[in-house]
């Protein structure tokens, strides 16, 4: 008797597109294992029909052989169409059963195709993202180096306008002691018929007020600049 001839499962492929791609993922595993499976099982049926034809083969030339000998007589004649139906039968399913295993091979097929699809999107996707994270961190970066540089610039216009308190206060206090200094020397020289006093105040209040005003316009332009510095920083 004839052996069935064996077939291999990476040998045989229905698309003839070679053997699947292979995914680094537990469930591409499992599909393709599966897939596999599928293939052998459709291997096997393959070679059950062909055995199946082989033996309805050798029945035939059996009868063929048994109808040239008289001693069989009519009985062959009744067993031969009975296994020939039988033989038939087995065949028909194994056809049927071999149509099932194609569908389900290609539906296999297709969600290898869809898997494989996912996989390459979500590659993208990762991709993308890095790309966008990469940007925002150059963002956030440059950002941070203009706060600082904007801090920095800060303190110096503090310090400046400390510089500048102090170099009022010294101008202040040097004209107050100007005009403490006239109103000694016109006490000193009393007849004068003038009311110098009244004079002397008044130079003292324009003094004062004039000091006064110039170091509020610093203040006001030091702080203000200051505010708007700040206001830089809290935005960034």
């Amino acid at each position: 008797m004839l052996r069935p001839r064996e077939y291999s499962s990476r040998s045989y492929n229905p698309r003839g597109t070679g053997p699947s791609k292979s995914y680094p993922t537990a469930n591409k595993s499992r599909e393709k294992d599966d897939m596999v499976g599928l293939n052998d099982k459709f291997v096997q049926l393959i070679d059950k029909v062909k055995h199946l034809e082989d033996e309805n083969k050798k029945l035939e030339t059996k009868l063929k052989i048994l109808k040239e000998h008289e001693q069989y007589g009519s009985k062959i004649d009744d067993i031969v169409p009975h296994l020939a139906n039988e033989l038939e039968e087995q065949v028909e399913n194994l056809i049927q059963d071999q149509e099932n295993l194609k569908a389900e091979l290609l539906k296999k097929e297709e969600e290898v195709e869809d898997t494989r699809k996912k996989y390459e999107n979500e590659l993208l996707k990762k991709a993308e993202l890095e790309n966008e994270f990469v940007l925002s961190k150059k963002d956030v970066d440059d950002g941070h180096l203009r706060a600082v540089e904007q801090v920095l610039e800060l303190e110096d216009l503090i310090g400046e306008l400390d510089l500048r308190r102090v170099g009022y206060d010294e101008e202040i206090k040097e004209l107050e002691s100007q005009v403490q200094n006239v109103t000694v020397v016109l006490k000193d020289n009393g007849t004068r018929s003038l009311d110098m006093d009244n004079i002397v105040e008044s130079y003292k209040t324009q003094y004062a007020n004039m000091a006064t005003r110039s170091r509020e316009d610093v203040e006001y332009w030091n702080k203000k600049k200051v505010r708007k510095k700040i206001s830089d920083i809290a935005q960034t």
